[in-house]
């Protein structure tokens, strides 16, 4: 990536993104990386911790951003949304649908109910479990 010119990256940022993927974007305040706080000075000073391989960062309830674009039928609601344990699968299939059979069913598995404390009707915790 190095020897690719900047702007050949940033004209393929946003292509072929499926559901929930997300493009590259910098990262400008963060004092674990940038030996200061501002990361665009930083990197112009060249003040930043070179010896990094890789950076994976998660931020809680990202999904919502995505949801009422991407699954408007459950989440593009003025209320809060609660879904059916039905109406959870379908949304794992339309979000998980470039993925293998194996990974849907992973996905529906680790974020089910499976105390069943939440029964067949309409819940806040499955429309929280896409949000996730």
């Amino acid at each position: 990536m190095r020897a690719l010119p900047a702007a050949k990256l940033l004209d393929d940022m946003w292509s072929d993104l499926e559901f929930l993927e997300f493009p590259f974007v910098p990262v400008s305040r963060d004092r674990n990386f940038f030996r200061q706080y501002d990361g665009f000075t930083a990197l112009r000073q060249g003040q930043f911790n070179k010896n990094v391989n890789i950076m994976i960062g998660i931020n809680h309830d990202e999904g919502n951003f995505w949801n009422i674009y991407n699954l408007p039928e459950y989440f593009d609601k003025p209320e809060q949304p609660q879904l059916t344990q039905e109406d959870f699968l379908k949304c794992v299939q339309t979000v998980f649908h470039s993925q293998p059979e194996v990974v849907r069913d992973a996905a529906s598995f680790v974020y089910l109910d499976r105390k069943c404390q939440h029964g067949l009707g309409k819940s806040k915790y499955y429309a929280e479990q896409v949000s996730a």
